[in-house]
């Protein structure tokens, strides 16, 4: 895949970069699915993301934004931090870090790390994770299993005060977050 080397894209206007930012992930992302019944173009979600953040959540900061539409290209393509640094820079590159996840564990371990380290995201990734997860709860086709989505945002835990679901204080819904 050609991925365009322009040395001069960082001298752009910010809706230039967004632009470069969107066709990235679109190449990134050509040729996968969501696990939809429709098997919409992959492209559509983090798209969706950053739509996610700028009407509902008012960002318009340029890093944030490109890092929603870039924040699964590490973790489902061949792309690397490397890469992500050399076109976007390192704030963008450290909001995608901080949001993927470390495939060498095992999905339960993944989801489970994502709730226990949300206290310690930047405020930025903090956003954007919770505009990944807004996006996917509202695609009800992707979430046909509804015990999937509970155990995404709701972990017991040991506190007799907290989450209505399960007593936690530590789950997304007692943070405040849904």
């Amino acid at each position: 895949m050609e991925i365009s080397e322009d040395s001069d894209w960082q001298r752009r206007s910010p809706i230039a970069k967004l632009i470069y930012c969107v066709d990235f992930s679109a190449k990134k992302h050509r040729d996968q699915r969501r696990k939809d019944s429709e098997q919409t173009p992959y492209i559509n979600h983090p798209i969706g993301v950053a739509r996610v953040l700028t009407e509902e959540g008012g960002v318009e900061d340029l890093d944030i934004l490109q890092a929603a539409l870039l924040h699964d290209t590490v973790e489902y393509t061949e792309t690397t931090f490397d890469e992500l640094q050399k076109y976007f820079g390192p704030q963008v590159t450290a909001i995608v870090r901080q949001v993927t996840d470390d495939k060498n564990l095992p999905k339960l371990s993944r989801k489970e790390f994502q709730i226990s380290n949300a206290p310690n995201l930047s405020p930025s990734a903090k956003m954007l994770r919770m505009a990944d997860k807004i996006y996917n709860l509202r695609n009800s086709s992707y979430w046909l299993v509804r015990r999937r989505s509970t155990r995404l945002f709701c972990v017991g835990g040991e506190s007799s005060t907290g989450c209505l679901r399960c007593s936690s204080n530590s789950c997304y819904y007692s943070q405040g977050y849904l």
